[in-house]
Protein backbone atom coordinates (compact mmCIF):
# COMPACT_ATOMS: atom_id res chain seq x y z
CA UNK A 1 0.00 0.00 0.00
CA UNK A 2 3.15 2.27 0.25
CA UNK A 3 2.70 2.83 -3.54
CA UNK A 4 -0.76 4.59 -2.64
CA UNK A 5 0.28 6.03 0.32
CA UNK A 6 -1.51 9.34 -1.54
CA UNK A 7 -4.76 7.96 -1.99
CA UNK A 8 -5.89 6.11 0.87
CA UNK A 9 -8.93 8.86 1.01
CA UNK A 10 -10.33 6.64 -1.73
CA UNK A 11 -10.79 3.22 0.21
CA UNK A 12 -13.53 1.51 -2.07
CA UNK A 13 -11.44 2.31 -5.01
CA UNK A 14 -7.93 1.23 -3.54
CA UNK A 15 -9.46 -2.42 -2.35
CA UNK A 16 -11.09 -2.87 -6.01
CA UNK A 17 -7.96 -1.97 -7.55
CA UNK A 18 -5.56 -4.08 -5.67
CA UNK A 19 -8.34 -6.76 -5.41
CA UNK A 20 -7.86 -6.98 -9.07
CA UNK A 21 -4.36 -6.89 -9.28
CA UNK A 22 -4.19 -10.05 -7.51
CA UNK A 23 -6.53 -11.85 -8.99
CA UNK A 24 -5.56 -10.89 -12.99
CA UNK A 25 -6.08 -13.52 -14.83
CA UNK A 26 -2.85 -15.20 -16.64
CA UNK A 27 -3.48 -16.42 -20.02
CA UNK A 28 -1.11 -18.57 -22.05
CA UNK A 29 -0.78 -17.34 -25.89
CA UNK A 30 -2.06 -20.84 -27.21
CA UNK A 31 -5.01 -19.82 -25.47
CA UNK A 32 -6.26 -17.85 -27.74
CA UNK A 33 -10.19 -18.83 -28.02
CA UNK A 34 -10.00 -16.88 -24.23
CA UNK A 35 -9.29 -13.83 -25.48
CA UNK A 36 -12.75 -12.45 -26.29
CA UNK A 37 -13.91 -13.43 -22.63
CA UNK A 38 -11.07 -11.71 -21.13
CA UNK A 39 -11.18 -8.76 -22.96
CA UNK A 40 -14.87 -8.77 -22.09
CA UNK A 41 -13.57 -9.16 -18.30
CA UNK A 42 -11.67 -6.27 -18.35
CA UNK A 43 -13.75 -3.93 -19.88
CA UNK A 44 -16.56 -4.40 -17.65
CA UNK A 45 -13.90 -4.34 -14.56
CA UNK A 46 -12.72 -0.67 -15.92
CA UNK A 47 -15.83 0.22 -16.38
CA UNK A 48 -16.92 -0.53 -12.77
CA UNK A 49 -13.38 0.66 -11.54
CA UNK A 50 -13.75 4.28 -13.21
CA UNK A 51 -17.50 4.44 -11.95
CA UNK A 52 -15.94 3.76 -8.13
CA UNK A 53 -13.19 6.20 -8.57
CA UNK A 54 -15.44 9.03 -9.63
CA UNK A 55 -17.87 8.28 -6.70
CA UNK A 56 -15.45 9.04 -4.18
CA UNK A 57 -13.48 11.30 -5.96
CA UNK A 58 -17.07 13.47 -5.79
CA UNK A 59 -17.41 12.43 -2.25
CA UNK A 60 -14.13 13.43 -0.73
CA UNK A 61 -11.93 15.99 -2.89
CA UNK A 62 -13.53 19.00 -1.15
CA UNK A 63 -13.06 17.25 2.12
CA UNK A 64 -9.87 14.70 2.08
CA UNK A 65 -6.74 14.96 1.28
CA UNK A 66 -5.42 12.71 -1.97
CA UNK A 67 -3.48 12.63 -5.12
CA UNK A 68 -5.77 15.45 -6.77
CA UNK A 69 -8.24 16.83 -4.14
CA UNK A 70 -9.01 20.21 -4.26
CA UNK A 71 -6.27 22.35 -3.73
CA UNK A 72 -8.07 24.27 -0.76
CA UNK A 73 -7.65 21.37 0.76
CA UNK A 74 -3.83 20.43 -0.38
CA UNK A 75 -3.18 23.85 0.89
CA UNK A 76 -4.94 23.40 4.40
CA UNK A 77 -3.25 19.48 4.88
CA UNK A 78 0.32 20.40 3.70
CA UNK A 79 1.82 21.21 7.32
CA UNK A 80 0.20 17.98 8.86
CA UNK A 81 1.30 15.88 6.18
CA UNK A 82 4.62 17.73 6.54
CA UNK A 83 4.95 17.16 10.56
CA UNK A 84 4.02 13.37 9.78
CA UNK A 85 6.92 13.16 6.90
CA UNK A 86 9.59 14.67 9.79
CA UNK A 87 8.57 11.57 12.51
CA UNK A 88 9.51 9.42 9.67
CA UNK A 89 12.38 11.10 8.56
CA UNK A 90 13.89 13.09 11.43
CA UNK A 91 16.63 14.90 9.85
CA UNK A 92 14.48 15.95 6.85
CA UNK A 93 13.72 19.29 6.18
CA UNK A 94 11.12 20.65 3.96
CA UNK A 95 12.85 20.65 0.55
CA UNK A 96 13.21 17.32 1.21
CA UNK A 97 9.70 16.82 1.55
CA UNK A 98 8.61 18.95 -1.79
CA UNK A 99 11.22 16.07 -3.53
CA UNK A 100 9.19 13.73 -2.48
CA UNK A 101 5.90 15.61 -3.40
CA UNK A 102 7.46 16.21 -6.92
CA UNK A 103 8.43 12.33 -6.88
CA UNK A 104 4.77 11.16 -6.39
CA UNK A 105 3.76 13.17 -9.61
CA UNK A 106 3.46 16.58 -10.73
CA UNK A 107 0.36 16.66 -13.33
CA UNK A 108 -0.40 12.98 -13.38
CA UNK A 109 -1.99 10.31 -10.89
CA UNK A 110 -2.29 6.89 -10.65
CA UNK A 111 -5.60 6.29 -12.02
CA UNK A 112 -5.59 8.56 -14.72
CA UNK A 113 -6.27 5.47 -17.04
CA UNK A 114 -9.48 5.35 -16.15
CA UNK A 115 -12.28 6.33 -18.35
CA UNK A 116 -13.50 9.84 -16.30
CA UNK A 117 -16.00 12.55 -17.93
CA UNK A 118 -14.28 15.22 -19.07
CA UNK A 119 -15.02 17.70 -16.79
CA UNK A 120 -13.78 15.39 -13.42
CA UNK A 121 -10.58 14.96 -15.36
CA UNK A 122 -10.32 18.28 -15.83
CA UNK A 123 -11.07 19.26 -12.69
CA UNK A 124 -8.53 16.82 -11.40
CA UNK A 125 -5.83 18.82 -13.61
CA UNK A 126 -6.60 22.25 -12.74
CA UNK A 127 -5.99 21.06 -9.11
CA UNK A 128 -2.96 19.52 -9.31
CA UNK A 129 -1.71 22.47 -11.20
CA UNK A 130 -2.17 24.51 -8.22
CA UNK A 131 -0.42 21.79 -5.74
CA UNK A 132 2.42 21.94 -8.64
CA UNK A 133 2.83 26.12 -8.30
CA UNK A 134 2.05 25.48 -4.80
CA UNK A 135 4.93 23.23 -4.67
CA UNK A 136 7.34 25.00 -6.66
CA UNK A 137 7.09 28.42 -4.87
CA UNK A 138 8.13 26.67 -1.52
CA UNK A 139 10.49 25.54 -3.03
CA UNK A 140 11.95 29.22 -3.79
CA UNK A 141 11.28 29.77 -0.18
CA UNK A 142 13.01 27.40 1.39
CA UNK A 143 16.07 28.09 -1.68
CA UNK A 144 17.33 31.37 -2.63
CA UNK A 145 14.16 32.31 -4.05
CA UNK A 146 13.27 34.70 -1.45
CA UNK A 147 15.29 37.76 0.38
CA UNK A 148 16.13 37.46 4.13
CA UNK A 149 15.91 39.98 6.61
CA UNK A 150 19.04 40.39 8.53
CA UNK A 151 18.11 38.09 11.27
CA UNK A 152 17.67 35.53 8.83
CA UNK A 153 13.86 35.78 8.61
CA UNK A 154 11.53 35.85 5.10
CA UNK A 155 11.41 39.84 4.60
CA UNK A 156 8.10 40.73 4.88
CA UNK A 157 8.35 42.48 1.57
CA UNK A 158 8.75 39.50 -0.10
CA UNK A 159 5.44 38.28 -0.32
CA UNK A 160 4.84 38.29 -3.67
CA UNK A 161 7.38 35.71 -5.47
CA UNK A 162 6.83 36.20 -9.99
CA UNK A 163 7.10 32.52 -11.43
CA UNK A 164 7.04 32.34 -15.16
CA UNK A 165 4.15 31.29 -17.12
CA UNK A 166 1.85 34.05 -16.52
CA UNK A 167 1.02 33.15 -12.45
CA UNK A 168 1.60 34.73 -9.52
CA UNK A 169 1.70 32.98 -6.01
CA UNK A 170 1.14 35.25 -2.73
CA UNK A 171 2.18 33.72 0.90
CA UNK A 172 -0.58 35.41 2.29
CA UNK A 173 -3.44 35.75 -0.10
CA UNK A 174 -3.30 31.92 -1.33
CA UNK A 175 -2.87 31.04 -4.94
CA UNK A 176 -4.04 34.06 -7.68
CA UNK A 177 -3.95 33.02 -11.18
CA UNK A 178 -3.38 35.18 -14.04
CA UNK A 179 -3.22 33.61 -17.79
CA UNK A 180 -1.18 35.22 -20.36
CA UNK A 181 -2.41 37.04 -23.31
CA UNK A 182 -1.57 35.54 -26.73
CA UNK A 183 -0.13 38.59 -27.35
CA UNK A 184 2.45 38.30 -24.44
CA UNK A 185 3.79 34.96 -25.98
CA UNK A 186 6.76 35.16 -27.16
CA UNK A 187 7.95 34.90 -30.49
CA UNK A 188 9.87 31.48 -30.25
CA UNK A 189 6.16 29.81 -28.62
CA UNK A 190 4.65 28.63 -31.63
CA UNK A 191 7.93 26.52 -31.95
CA UNK A 192 7.79 25.26 -28.43
CA UNK A 193 4.17 24.42 -29.15
CA UNK A 194 5.17 22.17 -32.22
CA UNK A 195 7.55 20.56 -30.10
CA UNK A 196 4.50 19.61 -27.13
CA UNK A 197 2.26 18.48 -29.34
CA UNK A 198 4.91 16.18 -31.07
CA UNK A 199 4.37 17.95 -34.22
CA UNK A 200 8.20 19.35 -35.25
CA UNK A 201 9.43 15.49 -34.30
CA UNK A 202 7.21 14.00 -36.72
CA UNK A 203 8.08 16.47 -39.09
CA UNK A 204 11.66 16.18 -38.40
CA UNK A 205 11.40 12.35 -38.98
CA UNK A 206 10.08 12.76 -42.17
CA UNK A 207 13.65 14.21 -43.12
CA UNK A 208 12.36 17.86 -43.27
CA UNK A 209 14.87 20.18 -42.13
CA UNK A 210 14.88 22.86 -39.34
CA UNK A 211 14.84 25.57 -42.06
CA UNK A 212 11.47 24.54 -43.98
CA UNK A 213 9.91 23.64 -40.57
CA UNK A 214 10.45 27.14 -39.16
CA UNK A 215 9.17 28.46 -42.32
CA UNK A 216 6.21 26.02 -42.34
CA UNK A 217 5.62 28.23 -39.08
CA UNK A 218 6.43 31.62 -40.67
CA UNK A 219 9.61 32.11 -38.37
CA UNK A 220 12.69 31.36 -40.51
CA UNK A 221 15.12 33.17 -38.56
CA UNK A 222 13.84 30.72 -35.56
CA UNK A 223 15.69 27.78 -37.59
CA UNK A 224 18.42 26.76 -34.39
CA UNK A 225 15.73 26.56 -31.82
CA UNK A 226 14.23 23.70 -34.01
CA UNK A 227 17.89 22.25 -34.33
CA UNK A 228 19.13 22.61 -31.29
CA UNK A 229 16.05 21.11 -29.05
CA UNK A 230 15.42 18.56 -31.42
CA UNK A 231 19.64 17.56 -31.15
CA UNK A 232 19.02 18.58 -26.96
CA UNK A 233 22.49 18.22 -25.64
CA UNK A 234 21.16 19.50 -21.78
CA UNK A 235 23.68 22.30 -22.10
CA UNK A 236 21.74 25.56 -20.90
CA UNK A 237 21.10 27.20 -24.60
CA UNK A 238 18.43 30.00 -25.16
CA UNK A 239 17.73 28.18 -28.24
CA UNK A 240 17.04 24.65 -26.86
CA UNK A 241 13.75 24.46 -25.23
CA UNK A 242 14.11 21.28 -23.61
CA UNK A 243 17.26 22.95 -21.36
CA UNK A 244 15.04 25.48 -20.33
CA UNK A 245 12.34 25.21 -17.78
CA UNK A 246 11.35 28.67 -18.02
CA UNK A 247 10.50 27.73 -21.52
CA UNK A 248 8.86 24.90 -21.21
CA UNK A 249 6.37 26.39 -18.33
CA UNK A 250 5.65 28.56 -20.61
CA UNK A 251 4.39 26.14 -23.34
CA UNK A 252 2.81 23.47 -20.59
CA UNK A 253 1.21 25.89 -19.13
CA UNK A 254 -0.76 27.01 -22.10
CA UNK A 255 -1.50 23.24 -23.13
CA UNK A 256 -3.38 23.13 -19.84
CA UNK A 257 -5.00 25.71 -19.90
CA UNK A 258 -6.52 25.06 -23.69
CA UNK A 259 -6.86 21.45 -23.05
CA UNK A 260 -3.72 20.59 -25.52
CA UNK A 261 -2.35 16.89 -25.37
CA UNK A 262 1.57 17.09 -24.60
CA UNK A 263 3.31 14.13 -26.38
CA UNK A 264 5.35 11.99 -24.10
CA UNK A 265 8.69 13.08 -25.74
CA UNK A 266 7.85 16.78 -24.59
CA UNK A 267 6.44 15.49 -20.87
CA UNK A 268 9.94 13.39 -20.69
CA UNK A 269 11.98 16.74 -21.16
CA UNK A 270 9.87 18.75 -18.62
CA UNK A 271 10.09 16.00 -16.26
CA UNK A 272 14.24 15.37 -16.24
CA UNK A 273 13.84 19.72 -15.91
CA UNK A 274 11.70 19.47 -12.94
CA UNK A 275 13.71 17.03 -11.17
CA UNK A 276 16.83 19.36 -11.47
CA UNK A 277 15.10 22.01 -8.86
CA UNK A 278 17.13 22.40 -5.86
Amino acid sequence: MEDYKHYTALKETLAFYLEFKENYPQFEPYQEDLTDAFDEYESQYLAELSNCFKDEYLKYYKTNYFLGCSFEVYEKTYNERFDAFKTVYCDADEVDFLRAEFDEGVLSHKFEFLDIDKVTSMQILYSLKKRFLFIEYRAGVNGNGIERGEDGTDSEDCDLVRLSGGYDLETSKGLKVTKKKESDLPKWFPIGLGFAIGEIQREYKNKNSARKIAKDYNLNDYHNYISNTINNSNIKDPKNIYSDLDKMKIIFVHCIENNIIVCEDFKKAYDIKLLEIN
